[in-house]
């Protein structure tokens, strides 16, 4: 990933800085930040126990992170798709193949050990 040079002495170049610094421009296919943010999303988007104005909130909240990678220039476009359709077709074949039963039956045991 190509870089522009940052000019300017302000607060946002310095953080943009800090974040090239940190972050080396050699992430790869798929967006984990997008992944991520994605993923927990849709872990609430059709819930309706989450309040509305927080499901909103928490789409726009991970359209942001996936913006963030594109104007920061950690990733290339196809890895914030990527990262988006990794999450959906992860939650999906978890939702039909109730893989998560696992997962939630480890857990319950682990709770139920540590009362």
């Amino acid at each position: 990933m190509e870089r522009p040079e940052v000019t300017g002495s302000g607060f946002f170049p310095w953080l943009t800085r800090l974040i090239y610094r940190l972050d080396s421009p050699d992430n790869l296919l798929p967006s984990i930040h997008c992944l991520v943010s994605w993923m927990c999303f849709i872990g609430i988007r059709g819930n309706k126990r989450v309040p509305r104005w927080y499901r909103i909130f928490s789409c726009i909240f991970a359209l942001l992170v996936v913006v963030s990678t594109q104007v920061t220039k950690q990733h290339y476009l196809i890895d914030a798709i990527g990262g988006i359709l990794l999450a959906e077709v992860l939650y999906a074949w978890n939702k039909r193949s109730n893989a998560y039963l696992y997962v939630k039956g480890f857990f319950e045991r682990v709770n139920a050990s540590l009362r």
